[in-house]
């Protein structure tokens, strides 16, 4: 056994009052070139999954890995009771250390004013106008599950931005030129970076949601949300383009290639 890398996950079914109860099961796993074998337990909806593989992983992939399948189950277990579960694992153990997961995304820069961001956020969602508060609503909300859905977050990223489209027009697609001229958005970049991956999710496609591509989703889609909110909360029509540049255009990188603003 000195040759495998044993680690151990923890977290729990939510809700956790419903004490959900799976028997163990052994399922054997293959991540590109790694194979190991999860023995995955469900008590009282704590989860404790033990992975022995034959290669190491890094915490954040084994993590949202082991989400998958055991979400898998828990998803199987609430399809026969006729309910809905939730799954969070919130702790990976190996012999050389402990990572402790929060419901935070570690690229997303926090504010330097987080209440007075919160103030601005705070009228506006609640603002008895639902033209204006309901496309916000929904786009915080998509937010929180791209945060929380790893493998679906493109589709929630392009589903907050589209759903903001629909404060410009009751057809998102007339509405989405209007939401990229009005916010300084490269409508290109919309279309490459969150649509063609959501379409991919939202027709059942299945595909592999890297960890870099998901954090330019979140915190582009994050950009136009704060953008509209600038746009909503100083009662204008177009962003001043001297404060605002346009966000999502290619630039040339030092080395000659190019990439995504």
């Amino acid at each position: 056994m000195s040759d495998k890398h044993v680690y151990l996950i923890t977290g729990r079914v939510h809700p956790e009052r419903y004490g959900l109860t799976i028997p163990e099961q052994v399922v054997e796993f293959v991540m590109g070139e790694m194979r190991g074998v999860m023995s995955i337990t469900v008590s009282m909806s704590q989860i404790a999954v033990r992975v022995v593989a034959d290669r190491a992983f890094d915490a954040p992939t084994l993590r949202n890995s082991s989400q998958a399948l055991v979400g898998a189950m828990v998803d199987a277990a609430g399809w026969t009771m006729g309910c809905a579960f939730s799954v969070e694992l919130n702790m990976v153990t190996s012999d050389h250390e402990t990572v402790a997961f929060g419901v935070s995304l570690p690229a997303i820069a926090i504010s330097a004013d987080q209440q007075g961001e919160f103030r601005t956020f705070l009228a506006l969602v609640c603002a008895p106008d639902p033209k204006m508060t309901m496309p916000l609503r929904r786009a915080l909300a998509d937010l929180r599950q791209a945060i929380l859905d790893v493998f679906n977050a493109p589709f929630h990223c392009f589903r907050a931005v589209e759903g903001l489209s629909y404060a410009f027009d009751r057809n998102p697609r007339r509405g989405m030129p209007k939401l990229c001229f009005a916010l300084h958005i490269d409508e290109d970049w919309v279309r490459r970076k969150l649509e063609i991956p959501a379409g991919e999710i939202r027709h059942g496609g299945l595909r592999d949601v890297p960890g870099p591509e998901r954090d330019a989703a979140v915190l582009g889609a994050r950009e136009v949300v704060k953008r509209f909110v600038a746009l909503r909360s100083r009662g204008l029509h177009v962003l001043p383009a001297e404060e605002f540049v346009v966000f999502g255009t290619e630039v040339p990188p030092p080395d000659g290639g190019t990439e995504a603003g």
